[in-house]
């Protein structure tokens, strides 16, 4: 079970780098930036 939520957490970060994600935080990222990942993680 925690392999398919792995894989599925993957498959959408690699969506989101593709295209404009939908929204999950209520607040778009710039992507282009990198800022997804960082804004996660340090809030």
């Amino acid at each position: 079970m925690k392999k398919l939520f792995i894989t599925f957490t993957a498959a959408v970060l690699l969506a989101a780098c593709s295209h404009n994600p939908p929204k999950p935080y209520g607040k778009p990222f710039p992507i282009n930036q990198h800022t997804t990942v960082t804004e996660k993680a340090n809030p």
